[in-house]
This record gives C-alpha cells, structure tokens and sequence, in this order.
C-alpha cells in the first residue's frame, strides 16, 4: 500500500464519521419546533431516570427489608436535593453521600 492510498482512505473515513455525526444535528434542525419533538423533550429526561432508578433496585441483591434502606434514602435524598435546588450534580452528589453513608452505618 502507498503513502497516498492510506491518506486518501483515513480522509473518507473522516469524511463519513463526521457526516454521520452531524446527521443528527442537521436533521434534528428540521423537526424541532414540531409538537411530538417537543413533547419528547419534556417527557424523556423523566423517564429515562425512572428506567435507571428502576433497572438499579431491581439489581439489589438483598436478604432482608432493611437491606433496601440505603438505596431507598440514596434516592429519595437525590429527588428531595433536586427538587429543592434543581440542579442535577447536587442531586448526584447528595444522593450518593446519603446511600454510602446510610450503607456505612447499616451494613
């Protein structure tokens, strides 16, 4: 293989990785003020959190009642956190310092 064969073909593959990254963007211009797209936008952040939520405390493997103690205070301590402030990264944080320390005293 030659020097300008390797070139050419690392530019087409730049060429196609960025187009198909800027798909999205240049695609999501076009439908943006319609009310379904809007109305995803209220709707997924929400439930995307609810699966996470969800997915999580069915992972817990517990024995007892008590076991789900800390991750039920982590996350009503992350919802109470975003309500109050609304801010996402204090949330997390509150939320994860109340489950490892209610996970340090329980367990």
């Amino acid at each position: 293989m030659s020097g300008g064969y390797l070139i050419a073909a690392v530019a087409v593959m730049a060429a196609v990785t960025l187009a198909l990254r800027a798909a999205p963007f240049v695609m999501l211009q076009r439908v943006s003020d319609s009310p379904v797209m809007r109305s995803l936008g209220g709707l997924m952040p929400p439930g995307v959190m609810v699966i996470l939520v969800l997915y999580s405390v069915s992972s817990l493997e517990t024995e007892a009642l008590s076991d789900y103690v800390p991750a039920v205070g982590g996350i009503v301590a992350t919802a109470a956190a975003y309500h109050w402030k609304r801010n996402a990264l204090l949330g997390i944080v509150t939320g994860t310092c109340t489950y490892m320390a209610l996970l340090r005293l329980l367990g």
